[in-house]
C-alpha cells in the first residue's frame, strides 16, 4: 500500500513538472513577471525621475514587447544620447518616420551600430538614399553590418551579373534593329507570363519581360514600367528588374529606382487603387530591360471566379510570346477568340492543353508576331486585335447574383439626399423633367473621379458617402443618381458597360468586360441610358464610347443584356469653332 501511494506521488510530481513547463503555462508566467517589471520600473522612475538609466531600462523592456507609444512615452525629453537613439528607434517601429527622422538629426553624432543602423532605415523610409547609404557604410560591428549590407544592396540593386541568354533568343535581340523594324520604338523580344489558380482559389501571375530600346520613343514609352494593382486583395513582389547597356554591363534597379504611389492621390475612397512604378536605370538606344514581376491575388472576383483577356498583338513586334494557365483538376475553362479575322498570319490561337495528377495546364505560344501601326483616328485596338478571353463563369446569373449583392443595400437615401431631391423636383410635374433636373445635378455638381471600374474594387460606396463628399467615380456617382431617382418615387437601374475600346461584351461568353458604370431608366415605354459622369453630354445623349455596346443592366429581379443605341450621324456631330486674333507684334 505504501509503495503504490509513494508511486502515486511521483506521478503527481512528474505531472506537476510537465504543467510547469508547457507552453501555456510558461506564458502565462511571461505575462506575469513582464508586468511585474514593469511595474517595478515604474515604480523606481516615479520615485527617480532624474534616473536616466532606469527610464532607458524601462523604455527597452517597452520596445522588446512592442509597446512602442508607452517607450515613446517614457523617453520624450531625455536628453541622455542613448535615450535620444532609442526614442528615435521607438518612433520608427511605431511607423512615425518623420519624428524619427527629426529625433536622430537633433541627436548630434552617435556612432554606435544599432544607432546608425535605425537611423539609416529612417532616411530609407523618407526616399534619403544617398544619407542612408552613408549611415549604413559606417556600421562597422558584426551584428548590424550585415544587415546593413542587405538595406545597401536593397538601395542599389542587387548585382545580378551578366545577361545569360544563349541560341535563339541572342540572335533575335542581335536582329532586333532598327532597319529591320523601321516603325517600332522598342521590341518586345520575350513576353512570357503564367498564371496559376490554387485549389484555396489565389490567382498568381508570373511574368518576365525583355525589351530592346531602339530610339527616343521607345525610351519614353518603357522607361517607367507602371503595374497597377488594388492593395485590398492584391500585392507586387518584384523579383527583378535591370537595365542592361549596349556594352553589357547590367544595371540593376534599386529601392531608390521604385516607387509605389496611390494612382488617385486626392481622394481617399479609392486609396487601395494603387501602382508600382520602376524608373529602368540609364536607359538608351540599344539597351535592354529585364524584368520580373509576380502579382498575387488573395480574394477573386467574387471569390470563386476569373477572367482573363490575352491580347496578341501590341503597339511593338513581340518575338517571343508565351502564356500558360494552370488550373485545378475540376474547374472548367470557357474560351472565345474575339476579332479572329484580324489574324492574316494564321497564327494558331487555340491553346495546346496537358494535364497531371491535379492540374490542367493551357499553353499558348507564338513567333514573330508583328507590330499594330499606330495611325490617326484608327479603330482602337480592342477592335482589330485578336484577344483571347478565358473564364470561369458558368453563366451571366453568376454575374448577376455577385453584383447585385454588393450593390442592393447602397442604393440607400438618407435625409440629406431626400432634402436634396425634394429641392430638385419641386415644381417638376413629369417624370422626363424629374429625371432631367436630377441628372443634371448628379452629372455637374458630383465631381467625377477618372477610375476605370474594377480598378478600385467593384462594390460601389453608399450613396449618402458620395452624397456626402461630392465626388465619385463611375459606379458611385450612378448608385447616387438611382437613390436619388428612388427618393423621387422613380426606379433607375444600373448597367456595367465595357466602353469602346474595351473587349466587346459576348451574349454567349459570361465575364466581366467592363470598364464603366452608367445607369438606364424607363420612360416613354423606352430604356433610356443615361451616363452620369459625361458633365456635358445633354440628357437623353450619350457619349459616343458608350453607344452600340452590349451591356448588362441590373433589375431586383433579374439582368438584361442588351445593346446601346447607336446615335444617328447628326446627333454624333462634333462641330470646332477657332478664332485667331493676329497682332501687329505677331502674336496669336
Amino acid at each position: 500500500m505504501l509503495r503504490r501511494i509513494i508511486g502515486l506521488l511521483i506521478i503527481a510530481v512528474l505531472a506537476l513538472g510537465c504543467v510547469q513547463e508547457s507552453p501555456p503555462y510558461l506564458a502565462k508566467q511571461g505575462e506575469y513577471f513582464y508586468k511585474k517589471a514593469i511595474s517595478s520600473y515604474e515604480r523606481l522612475v516615479k520615485k527617480e525621475k532624474r534616473n536616466v538609466v532606469q527610464r532607458i531600462a524601462l523604455a527597452r523592456l517597452y520596445l522588446n514587447r512592442g509597446d512602442f507609444e508607452a517607450a515613446i512615452k517614457t523617453l520624450k525629453g531625455q536628453e541622455d544620447k542613448t535615450a535620444k537613439q532609442l526614442l528615435g528607434e521607438a518612433f520608427y517601429k511605431a511607423g512615425d518616420y518623420t519624428q524619427a527622422l527629426g529625433v536622430f538629426e537633433r541627436a548630434g553624432k552617435i556612432s554606435e551600430d544599432e544607432y546608425l543602423y535605425y537611423y539609416g532605415l529612417t532616411c530609407q523610409r523618407q526616399n534619403l538614399y544617398e544619407k542612408a547609404l552613408e549611415l549604413f557604410g559606417r556600421i562597422k560591428g558584426k551584428e548590424y553590418s550585415a544587415l546593413a549590407g542587405e538595406r545597401v544592396s536593397s538601395i542599389q540593386g542587387l548585382s545580378l551579373g551578366g545577361l545569360d541568354i544563349s541560341g535563339q533568343l541572342k540572335e533575335k535581340i542581335e536582329e532586333a534593329t532598327q532597319e529591320k523594324y523601321p516603325l517600332a520604338g522598342a521590341v518586345m523580344i520575350l513576353v512570357d507570363e503564367h498564371v496559376k489558380l490554387s485549389p484555396d482559389n489565389t490567382l498568381v501571375s508570373d511574368a518576365r519581360y525583355l525589351i530592346k530600346i531602339l530610339n527616343e520613343r521607345g525610351k519614353k514609352d518603357f522607361a517607367e514600367v507602371v503595374i497597377g494593382y488594388d492593395s485590398t486583395y492584391e500585392k507586387v513582389e518584384l523579383e527583378y528588374a535591370r537595365t542592361v547597356k549596349p556594352s553589357g554591363e547590367v544595371i540593376a534597379a534599386g529601392e531608390k529606382d521604385i516607387r509605389d504611389v496611390s494612382r488617385y492621390m486626392n481622394f481617399p475612397l479609392y486609396s487601395n487603387a494603387r501602382a508600382r512604378i520602376i524608373s529602368m536605370p540609364e536607359i538608351s538606344e540599344g539597351a535592354l530591360i529585364d524584368y520580373r514581376v509576380r502579382t498575387i491575388q488573395h480574394q477573386l472576383i467574387n471569390k470563386e471566379d476569373f477572367d482573363l483577356a490575352y491580347s496578341l498583338k501590341e503597339n511593338e513586334p513581340v518575338l517571343q510570346g508565351r502564356f500558360s494557365l494552370d488550373l485545378p483538376k475540376g474547374r472548367d475553362l470557357k474560351i472565345k477568340v474575339l476579332n479572329p479575322g484580324y489574324n492574316p498570319q494564321n497564327i494558331d490561337l487555340a491553346p495546346k492543353i496537358s494535364e497531371t495528377a491535379s492540374e490542367r495546364n493551357y499553353l499558348w505560344e507564338f513567333r514573330d508576331i508583328p507590330q499594330i501601326e499606330l495611325e490617326p483616328d484608327m479603330p482602337p485596338m480592342a477592335e482589330i486585335d485578336p484577344i483571347i478571353l478565358m473564364s470561369t463563369f458558368d453563366s451571366w446569373d453568376e454575374i448577376y447574383k455577385w453584383w447585385w449583392d454588393l450593390t442592393k443595400d447602397r442604393i440607400s437615401a438618407d435625409s440629406a439626399i431626400n432634402g436634396k431631391t425634394k429641392e430638385l423636383v419641386k415644381g417638376k410635374n413629369t417624370p422626363e423633367e424629374k429625371i432631367r433636373a436630377i441628372y443634371n445635378y448628379c452629372a455637374q455638381e458630383v465631381r467625377y473621379v477618372g477610375v476605370e471600374y474594377g480598378q478600385a474594387g467593384y462594390q460601389p460606396h453608399p450613396a449618402p458617402e458620395i452624397f456626402k463628399n461630392k465626388y465619385g467615380d463611375c459606379k458611385d456617382k450612378a448608385i447616387l443618381f438611382i437613390a436619388m431617382l428612388k427618393s423621387a418615387g422613380i426606379e433607375g437601374y444600373p448597367v456595367l458597360i465595357g466602353t469602346r475600346g474595351t473587349p466587346a461584351t459576348a451574349k454567349d461568353f459570361p465575364a466581366l468586360n467592363f470598364n464603366h458604370c452608367i445607369a438606364a431608366v424607363e420612360l416613354n415605354q423606352k430604356t433610356v441610358f443615361l451616363d452620369i459622369t459625361a458633365e456635358v453630354c445633354s440628357f437623353g445623349d450619350l457619349p459616343a464610347d458608350d453607344q452600340e455596346r452590349t451591356v448588362l443592366l441590373f433589375k431586383k429581379d433579374g439582368y438584361e443584356l442588351i445593346d446601346t443605341p447607336l446615335l444617328l450621324p447628326r446627333e454624333n456631330l462634333i462641330r470646332y469653332r477657332t478664332e485667331m486674333i493676329l497682332g501687329q507684334d505677331e502674336t496669336v
